[in-house]
C-alpha cells in the first residue's frame, strides 16, 4: 500500500493569525494556571493527541457553520488561497513552494481559473489595448 511522507516546511504565515493563534493558544492551549503547553500540538483533540485531518475538517466545518457559512473545507481553503494568489499576480512557482507540491500540475489544479477571472489580466496585457493611431498610422505602444 502507498504510505505517503509528510516532509516539514516553514512558510510564511499572515500577521492577522498571529493575534489569532495566541489568543487561541491562551484560551485552549494552557494549563491551568494559565500556562502555554508548549509540547502539546497545537491542534489537537479532546485528550491531547494529534488532531488528524479527517477531526480537524469536522471541527472547521462545524465552526464555520455555526457563522452561517455553508459550503466549508480545510481543502477549499487551499482552493481559494491558490486562486486568489495567480489572481493577485502571484507567481506559480511560489505558490507550488507554498502548497508543497512537486510538480506543477498539481499547482495547475489547484489554480484552475474561470474565463471570466482571467478576463481583467486580459485586459491589462492584450497588445491591442496599446495601440496608438497618429496621424493615420498605427503603431504598437509598450507600457511604461
Amino acid at each position: 500500500m502507498f504510505k505517503r511522507i509528510v516532509t516539514p516546511s516553514r512558510i510564511a504565515m499572515a500577521e492577522k493569525l498571529k493575534p489569532i493563534l495566541i489568543e487561541y493558544i491562551r484560551h485552549y492551549r494552557c494549563d491551568e494556571n494559565g500556562i502555554p503547553l508548549n509540547k502539546a500540538y497545537v491542534f489537537c483533540n479532546s485528550y491531547g493527541s494529534k488532531c488528524g485531518p479527517v477531526a480537524l475538517g469536522k471541527s472547521l466545518g462545524e465552526y464555520n457553520k455555526s457563522r452561517g457559512v455553508q459550503k466549508t473545507s480545510c481543502h477549499l481553503w487551499r482552493h481559494t488561497f491558490a486562486k486568489r494568489w495567480i489572481q493577485s499576480g502571484g507567481d506559480i512557482l511560489s505558490l507550488q513552494k507554498i502548497l508543497g507540491h512537486r510538480s506543477l500540475k498539481m499547482v495547475q489544479r489547484y489554480s484552475n481559473l474561470f474565463a471570466e477571472d482571467t478576463k481583467p489580466m486580459v485586459e491589462e496585457h492584450a497588445p491591442i489595448n496599446t495601440v496608438r493611431i497618429n496621424r493615420g498610422k498605427t503603431k504598437l505602444a509598450f507600457r511604461k
